[in-house]
Formats: structure tokens, sequence, C-alpha cells
């Protein structure tokens, strides 16, 4: 059940309890955001050590309706089903840039001694690549699974890029997979007790880079 019960504001960002877990939604910069679930307690405070922007944005606002929760900065707006506990992201002018899946958006399973969390989208008439892997080009990831996750300390973390106007930093050093095959449906998984990754947006490729070298 990730339908939301309360909602609460803190220092770090806004925090959405469900019977399954916390959401916390936590605004770093007008254009970058912070999601964080756990089904263990409270998320983590602590950011990866690959990820050096430590700051958090003042400069934003939530309300609190009776069918959603809205939280806005100056460019970007997450509307949060309290039904489902699905975001869907949105740019200032309320353009959907992405939206997660609304059964079942996030899972995260103890299962023969290992721990995995799935965060599922839908992706929608949009190319999908992973910067840097497969090529110049990148790694095309839509209609395809690929392990996008590099191994090694120096490596950088697994990145999806959209055409849509966003790219997604997962903050895990651990095998990560992106799947867009209809019959599994359309996620990133990792070997880990917490989702945790960073909504990236720009105006384009270039702006959503440089929001990118900004984070890391």
């Amino acid at each position: 059940d990730l339908s939301v019960k309360w909602t609460i504001r803190q220092p770090d960002g806004l925090y959405l309890q469900s019977r399954y877990g916390v959401l916390r939604i936590s605004p770093i910069t007008s254009e970058i955001i912070r999601i964080t679930f756990t089904t263990k307690g409270q998320p983590r405070e602590r950011v990866h050590k690959k990820v050096a922007l430590q700051t958090l944005e003042r400069a934003w606002m939530y309300k609190d309706l009776s069918a959603y929760v809205e939280v806005t900065t100056d460019d970007v707006i997450l509307r949060i089903d309290k039904k489902s506990g699905a975001i869907t992201y949105m740019d200032d002018n309320g353009k959907i840039l992405l939206a997660e899946r609304a059964n079942e958006c996030r899972v995260i399973s103890d299962a023969a001694g290992k721990t995995k969390a799935w965060q599922f989208f839908e992706f929608r008439k949009q190319q999908l690549y992973s910067p840097g892997m497969g090529g110049k080009e990148g790694l095309q990831l839509t209609g395809k699974a690929y392990y996008i996750s590099a191994s090694g300390d120096d490596k950088e973390l697994p990145f999806i890029l959209s055409d849509k106007g966003y790219g997604i930093l997962i903050a895990s050093d651990k095998p990560a997979v992106c799947c867009d095959i209809p019959a599994y449906g359309s996620y990133f998984a990792v070997e880990e007790e917490q989702i945790d990754f960073y909504f990236i947006a720009g105006k384009n490729s270039q702006s959503i880079f440089g929001n990118y070298n900004k984070l890391l």
C-alpha cells in the first residue's frame, strides 16, 4: 500500500508516509530533485560519496490537497498521487516530462538474503540512452534492457538521459539495470535497501549535462 497517509516538511525535504514505507522529496536546486524511498525506518540522510553538491534548495513550496500533493520549484513541478504514491514530473509550465507507474511504482524485496529495489516508470514516446556507454552516441535503452552500472570506485554513477528534457542519476555503486521492455515493464533496478536517485531537468541536453556536472 503506497497511498499517502500523511506529509510533513522537514529541513531536508518533504516526507510522505505510506503503510509500505517513507518517500522523501528533496529539492537540491530548482532543477535537481533527490528522490529517496525506504521500507525500513527513515531514508538515510547521507548522500552518495560521488555526489559533490551537498546544499539544499530553499525556495520550494508544497501543497497538500485531497487527491494529490504537489511540490514546486522555479523550474519543475512534482505531483504525487495520494492513492498510488506515484510521482508525475513536470516542467514549470505543467508539461509532463516523466510519470511513475500508477500500480506499485516502487518495490523493495528481500529474498534469498539479497535486497533489490525497483523504481517503475511509464516511458512514453521518448528516446532513452545511457551517455558514455556503447560508443560515442551512448547506449540506446528504448525498448531494451541493459546493465547501466560500471564497476570500480572511479567509475561514474548510472545515468539515464531522455530526449524529453530530463535525466535520472542513480546514486548506487551496486549493479543497476534499466529495462524498457513492455512485457516486463519500464524501470531501473538496483541491489539496494533504499531507492535513491536524482531527477535532473533542463531545457536541452546541454543544460541537463550542466546540472549533472553541478551535482557531481
